[in-house]
């Protein structure tokens, strides 16, 4: 990596394996990774989706803006949202690479399900129909955000695959 990009940040929906590929990634490719909903758990002792319903979305992406001006060098998974604020997706860029993992709604919709539904808070309700539209809604914000964008609609080893190539490609 060059001065000033130490950084990889992978974007994507939730439910796309920003975390499970990210780590496992990491492993590989012995890099240092972080969650940035977990570690804006763990700094505010409550879930994502308590400050959710505390804070509101609002509430949520001030805390994921400064929680990503603090994470340390490595493979950083941000949350889904994270690239609905520019100045997110400014800071990313001038600071590392940005990696979009784009999968399909029907794989979102299965991995989501397997944690759990109610895992995110936006897709309460018309499961089907809030994650359509909320990819939909969203997948221009990661294409024009993402300096590589990576197809992980496929089997788990091969999806690791992909991304451990693409980030090797960027660390080089």
């Amino acid at each position: 990596m060059r001065m000033g990009e130490n950084f990889v940040y992978l974007i994507g929906m939730s439910g796309a394996g920003k975390t499970s590929l990210g780590k496992l990634c990491a492993d590989r490719l012995r890099l240092r990774f972080r969650d940035l909903d977990a570690e804006i758990e763990h700094a505010a002792g409550m879930e994502i989706n308590t400050i959710f319903e505390k804070e509101g979305e609002a509430g949520l992406r001030e805390r994921e803006a400064a929680m990503l001006r603090h994470c340390g060098l490595g493979i950083i998974a941000t949350g889904g949202g994270l690239v609905t604020i520019p100045e997110n997706i400014r800071f990313m860029r001038d600071s590392g690479y940005v990696v979009y993992l784009r999968t399909s709604v029907e794989r979102l919709i299965k991995n989501l399900t397997e944690r759990g539904v109610e895992s995110n808070p936006l897709l309460k309700g018309d499961f089907v129909k809030n994650a359509e539209s909320l990819l939909s809604a969203r997948e221009g914000l990661y294409e024009s955000a993402a300096h590589v964008t990576v197809d992980v609609d496929c089997e788990l080893s091969e999806a690791v695959r992909r991304l451990c190539a693409a980030v090797e490609e960027i660390i080089q």
